[in-house]
């Protein structure tokens, strides 16, 4: 299942942030002003929430809490998730800047505005130095029922496995490494499942036993391997999102630096599952170190109003 409905932050204080960067290499500063980087990134968000929604995608676009500076609160998939079966799951955050991000006016919108059956809150974990950063830290195959998650000081086993249990789903650990040999930060950078296909960064596994583990597993799936290589990972192909419009036609976000990174042959390749869409958000990747899909919360609950 895939979602019609995303949540977006208007990134109000968007900029470099130096807690995040330790263990995200994906992360860059900027030589623009402050000012200068800030309104740039409101331009990109902004046409990207224009971009989903004349492509008939639902998009719910609120502003970050005011007062407070949150540099990477145009994230917000990392701190909640949505579920189809009224769970909110609040995460707890590896950075204490990120951990600020956690605002209660969402979800009271969302409480208020859709059916919430229960919030499962995992915030408390982070005093306990275990994180999970939401659907960066895991990507969920809903119609195979896997979990994936890439090892990670962001990503805590423990709760990997607390998460998959909650969604009778079974979980697929594996190490991705950068060119550096470093960790990477999130698992969202280096697999995305579509819809009849998954893209995968094979190069970046860390291991010989890592790479048979996910092929034979995705061999038990009907789903069609896309593999990129380590520059496009670093383009940020990985970081992508199906999604589907409201006739449930299935529509793949991603940035426009990720489009013009994939091969030709590839794209024919997705275009065959799906419809592409693709914005300019070049200030977003570079500074924020995420791209597209972690810019995108999905919404999976039932609406308690419908138009």
């Amino acid at each position: 299942m895939f979602a019609d409905t995303v949540l977006m932050i208007r990134p109000d204080s968007f900029g470099y942030n130096h807690q995040t960067a330790a263990s995200n290499s994906f992360q860059h500063s900027s030589k623009l002003s402050s000012d200068e980087l800030r309104n740039a990134a409101i331009k990109e968000s902004e046409k990207l929430r224009q971009t989903l929604v004349d492509n008939d995608i639902k998009v719910l676009y609120m502003h970050q809490q005011s007062g407070i500076n949150l540099p990477d609160a145009v994230f917000p998939n990392n701190w909640f998730t949505t579920h189809t079966d009224g769970t909110i799951i609040l995460y707890p955050m590896c950075s204490p800047s990120r951990r600020e991000e956690y605002n209660s006016k969402i979800i009271d919108y969302l409480s208020y505005n859709f059916d919430v059956g229960q919030i499962i809150d995992l915030r408390d974990y982070a005093m306990k130095e275990q994180y999970l950063e939401g659907t960066g830290s895991l990507v969920f195959d809903t119609k195979n029922k896997i979990v994936f998650a890439a090892d990670s000081i962001r990503t805590n086993p423990n709760l990997v496995e607390k998460i998959s249990e909650h969604c009778s789903m079974q979980s697929c650990n594996i190490a991705f490494l950068d060119d550096a040999h470093q960790q990477i930060y999130h698992t969202n950078v280096c697999l995305s499942v579509g819809n009849g296909f998954i893209v995968v960064a094979e190069d970046n596994i860390a291991d010989e036993a890592g790479k048979i583990k996910l092929n034979n597993l995705l061999a038990e799936t009907e789903t069609e391997v896309l593999k990129i290589t380590r520059n496009q990972l670093n383009n940020f192909c990985g970081n992508i999102l199906q999604l589907q419009n409201s006739k449930k036609e299935p529509v793949l976000a991603m940035s426009t630096k990720a489009y013009q990174s994939f091969e030709p042959s590839q794209i024919k390749q997705l275009e065959k599952h799906t419809a592409i869409i693709h914005s300019g958000i070049p200030h977003i990747e570079a500074t924020g170190g995420g791209s597209v899909r972690c810019m995108l919360a999905e919404i999976f609950l039932k609406p308690k109003y419908l138009n």
